[in-house]
């Protein structure tokens, strides 16, 4: 079959016997050096502009100095560690971070740890590890032959373990961010907000306040009391109440001022409960 691609290179030189179709076997002729030469560079530059369709493998680090632009998905299940500006703009605009912690089986013995079963996740220099008569505590602090899964790795806590169950995570978070700056939420209207789900946080440019979703409404986040400097002596609410909204069982509310509730707009209290406007 003609070697239209990389990928259909052969590993064992001696296979490699036509490009494109072109005879490179032992005997060719001479005409067929130049057409060889000219076919491999047109399909050197598919692979780089990704017209050939290639999966492309790296087997030792990969570093990039320029502008990475990626289309499709990315999947990514080792540590990442992003120095520069990630900008995601596929389909739907959503980058996922999902933390696998390690789980398999292994021993201690002095400061080397030895897993003999990988059942789920990774690990790395830098993760914590608990198990039956581990130190708690105990970190990786480099590879031995291990680099995730089974083989060895070398911890800062001597001790001597026999064979249990391992769990390791990487940090206490599944997102963290060094940086002494900020971080930008999504920000829009009251009008722009997505359909809700738990846990999720925003800025709102009508109310001009952070807000989360939770038990199947939108409030604010944090603010607290305010005031001049340092002062924190103002609880603020508003004055109209737009859309419609229960207070939660069990809970009682408090709004000051005089407020008033738009036409057609209703404030459920739950039974027991009550709503107090001072």
């Amino acid at each position: 079959m003609p070697k239209n691609k990389i990928s259909e290179f052969s590993s064992t030189a001696a296979s490699n016997t036509d490009i494109g179709g072109i005879n490179i076997a032992e005997g060719m002729l001479p005409s067929d050096v130049n057409n060889a030469i000219r076919e491999l560079m047109a399909q050197l530059k598919d692979q780089q502009a990704g017209l050939d369709g290639d999966s492309f493998s790296v087997g030792g680090n990969l570093v990039v100095t320029g502008t990475s632009a990626i289309g499709g998905a990315t999947t990514i299940t080792g540590a990442a560690s992003i120095s520069g500006t990630l900008s995601v703009s596929n389909i739907d605009k959503k980058l996922t971070i999902t933390r696998t912690n390690f789980a398999g089986t292994g021993s201690i013995a002095t400061t080397v740890l030895t897993i003999t079963v990988a059942t789920s996740g990774t690990l790395y220099v830098g993760s914590v590890i608990s198990g039956t008569g581990v130190t708690a505590g105990t970190k990786i602090v480099s590879f031995g032959t291990g680099t995730g899964g089974v083989g060895t790795y070398n911890v800062d806590v001597s001790q001597t373990v026999s064979s249990t169950a391992i769990a390791g995570v990487t940090d206490d978070s599944t997102l963290t961010v060094a940086s002494t700056d900020a971080i930008k939420v999504p920000t829009g209207t009251t009008t722009e907000r997505p359909t809700g789900v738990n846990g999720y946080i925003r800025y709102n440019t009508t109310l001009n306040r952070f807000e989360g979703y939770a038990n199947g409404a939108w409030g604010a986040i944090g603010g607290g009391a305010t005031g001049g400097g340092a002062d924190n002596i103002f609880i603020e609410n508003g004055q109209t109440i737009t859309t419609n909204y229960s207070i939660p069982a069990g809970k009682n509310a408090m709004t000051t001022g005089i407020v008033t509730v738009n036409s057609g707009v209703t404030v459920t209290i739950p039974s027991g409960g009550r709503w107090v406007i001072l």
